[in-house]
């Protein structure tokens, strides 16, 4: 078995902002909290390029038990070094 080798580097841009709508202090019935979420990746890959990725996400806490949470993202996925280097093998 033969070791496999090679290289490859990435540069990663994050932000992410986190924003309380309603909180417990605010005594509204059937709403503890409501928080707003987002975030914005830039990522520049040597291998498979540039490319950006996002997420908003919502979260409403009902009471300390219970909470519903609606999340919607936009995402890629990077080759891992195994499958960008491994050999490529082509049988007839």
């Amino acid at each position: 078995m033969t070791a496999l080798t090679g290289k490859f580097s990435t540069s990663d841009t994050y932000m992410e902002l986190v924003a309380p709508i309603i909180s417990p202090d605010m005594n509204i019935p059937f709403v503890e909290e409501l928080t707003l979420s987002g975030a914005y990746r830039e990522m520049d890959h040597s291998i498979s390029g540039e490319d950006n990725v996002d997420s908003l996400s919502l979260v409403w806490r009902l009471n300390p038990s219970l909470a519903i949470r609606y999340n919607l993202q936009n995402t890629v996925r990077s080759p891992y070094i195994g499958s960008a280097f491994k050999p490529q093998y082509i049988s007839i």
